[in-house]
């Protein structure tokens, strides 16, 4: 029980820090166990494999809705968000392990792809609706230092915060704070 417990906590670390959605070396490992301690006990970590297959097949859709659907005409009234950018890793809750949620206020520009997301979702898989852990996340940023462009990978949060720079290019720490919703030694760190 103890191991399967910490397994899963692995597991879920792995997963969420992936952006292939590769999961086949997962797969494997998965089926090993299964042998070991039996399909029962490693249920929800099955689920856990499960969902990441079937986020990026619903990525693909929430982005490339056909456009002969009713719901591709409902779209086309509203403003459109680039959402190639953009996706999302969709959890079934009951079966991760539980995670610390932390809250915080995303860019505009972000929080305008985040919500076609989310509607779009919930027009194709109607009655669920999304409810994004920010935490995990992770953005590809371009910035430019001078004369140089630098390529980051960085978390949600630290996405937040330099995004801020775009709009001013000095911050007192209460203010960002307040601007990315977050306390200040919350910042700080």
């Amino acid at each position: 029980e103890l191991f399967i417990n910490e397994y899963r906590s692995m597991l879920a670390d792995k997963l969420l820090a992936k952006v292939d959605f590769d999961t086949q070396r997962e797969i494997r490992t998965l089926e090993l166990l299964k042998l070991r301690f039996g399909d029962a006990n490693l249920h929800s970590c099955e689920v856990m494999l499960k969902d990441i297959a079937d986020s990026k097949r619903i990525n693909t859709n929430v982005r490339k809705i056909p456009r002969d659907t009713p719901l591709a005409g409902e779209m086309r009234e509203q403003p459109p968000a680039d959402l190639d950018t953009f996706g999302a890793t969709i959890l079934s809750t009951l079966f991760w392990p539980p995670f610390k949620d932390q809250q915080m206020n995303l860019p505009a520009s972000v929080q305008r792809m985040a919500d076609t997301f989310a509607d779009r979702y919930h027009r194709l898989k109607a009655p669920r609706k999304l409810q994004f852990g920010l935490q995990f996340g992770t953005a590809e940023l371009e910035v430019q230092v001078g004369e140089k462009t630098l390529e980051f990978t960085v978390s949600a949060l630290h996405a937040a915060i330099l995004l801020q720079f775009q709009e001013r290019h000095e911050w007192g720490a209460a203010e960002l704070a307040e601007a990315v919703g977050l306390p200040v030694g919350a910042l700080r760190r």
